[in-house]
């Protein structure tokens, strides 16, 4: 039990993808926000043997990303191309964590329950991808992406 949910028990992995409405599959990967992208890269690579699968521009933010396979999980690295977004945010908050990326069955689903409670979702920093607003989390962004079964 915890006290952070009113001493009720934590629910169960199967139960958020296959019994709650959202159908939360799972961590699907985070970004982090960083000045110098090559070296970010280099450093990820050299100290948790992290290996390069993909490079692109994110140009809806405004950043060039590199896709770093960790583990069992994606860690993006995002560096400032020039105003936008991600520009704001880093200005704001420097280098760290931008956004967790969360894994769901269906993103109509997703967007359909937030709605239902009354929360707006935009664009998240992936095309496709859905975002709580980061003005309701402290800076940080949530995002869910569709992940095929």
């Amino acid at each position: 039990t915890w006290d952070e949910l009113g001493g009720k028990t934590m629910k169960r992995r199967d139960f958020w993808e296959t019994e709650h409405p959202l159908g939360l599959t799972g961590l699907a990967g985070w970004s982090l926000a960083v000045t110098d992208l090559d070296a970010a890269s280099d450093f990820m690579q050299s100290f948790l043997g992290a290996r390069v699968v993909y490079e692109t521009e994110r140009q809806a933010i405004g950043a060039r990303a590199i896709g770093l396979a960790v583990a069992d999980d994606v860690v993006e690295l995002l560096a400032p191309t020039g105003e936008g977004a991600l520009s704001r945010h880093h200005n704001r908050f420097g280098d760290g964590i931008r956004a967790t990326r969360i894994g769901a069955r269906d993103l109509g689903a997703v967007h359909d329950w937030f709605t239902a409670k009354g929360i707006k979702l935009g664009p998240g920093d992936v095309e496709g991808s859905l975002a709580l607003p980061e003005a309701a989390n402290l800076g940080l962004i949530f995002e869910f992406v569709e992940v095929a079964d």
